[in-house]
């Protein structure tokens, strides 16, 4: 845990194992979770604050997610099974499960706004299903493009409902829950794409937005930066396990936070050549 000039304050060392893409969720009350989201080779589990397992699922799974469905504090966890998505409570324990095809992704979110959050993952052919907290299918969503892995980005803004952001085949398709394709940008150097993450960022409060994308691709990964018009603004390819991709809030707007490696490095904007 880094104060914000990287200065360290606090390291927790408990042994993980298999630990390999990590979620962090915090808490109301300035605690949070370590969700390790599962790999092919590791098994999702839950940790507290001090690092302490809470539960680790049966066996290894594409992935897992966390939220809460309710309102009330208490995290649910949808597990991506192969081809099964499995929902447990905040002890691990089953809730249901459901099967589905491959599932590679799920997210909770809320889609709408006034409704409660919903479970989406990539469902068979391609497209995209929608559940509800008890195992409900709300909607199946057929896609221009087929889905597979995926995030979730607001849009066009970064206060809006959010969207789906997917890479396949070098190109950065956005589209909304019910399949609409908003955007289809370039995104070089990505064909062997298995994964991404997507934040806004701000550099000043008088500065124009950008979409940050890090896009994890079969031995290492590239961090693409975007206008809102899908211009490449800058692009960097980085070596396998630099996935982490963060804003953090200054005084004067954001700086943006890549991790990978052993290693934070904070981005700022370049101001133009005189």
């Amino acid at each position: 845990m880094l104060d914000a000039e990287g200065m360290v304050i606090k390291t927790i060392s408990p042994g993980w194992t298999d630990f390999e893409e990590a979620k962090i969720i915090s808490r109301s009350d300035h605690a949070c979770f370590f969700l390790n989201r599962g790999s092919w080779s590791g098994a999702p589990a839950l940790y507290n604050h001090a690092g302490d397992k809470i539960w680790k699922y049966k066996g290894t799974a594409n992935g897992s997610v966390a939220g809460d469905f309710d309102g009330d504090g208490h995290l649910k966890f949808a597990v991506c099974d192969k081809g099964d998505i499995h929902l447990l409570n905040e002890s691990g324990n089953e809730i249901w499960a459901k099967n589905r095809g491959w599932i590679w992704h799920a997210e909770i979110a809320v889609l709408e706004p006034g409704q409660k959050p919903e479970l989406v993952l990539n469902g068979r052919d391609g497209d995209l299903d929608i559940f509800d907290e008890n195992g409900n299918e709300l909607a199946r969503n057929h896609t221009m493009k087929p889905v597979t892995h995926f995030c979730l980005i607001p849009w066009p803004e970064a206060n809006s409902s959010p969207a789906v952001l997917a890479v396949e085949d070098e190109s950065l398709s956005i589209m909304k829950p019910s399949g609409k394709l908003l955007a289809d940008w370039k995104v070089p150097e990505c064909k062997s794409a298995v994964g991404s993450q997507a934040v806004w960022f701000q550099p000043t409060l008088s500065s124009a937005r950008y979409l940050v994308v890090m896009v994890d691709v079969v031995g290492g990964a590239v961090l693409v930066v975007y206008d809102t018009a899908g211009k490449i603004v800058y692009e960097e390819t980085r070596s396998a396990g630099s996935y982490a991709v963060a804003v953090f809030p200054t005084s004067t707007g954001q700086s943006l936070l890549v991790g990978g490696n052993g290693d934070v490095t904070k981005f700022t904007l370049k101001g133009p050549k005189v």
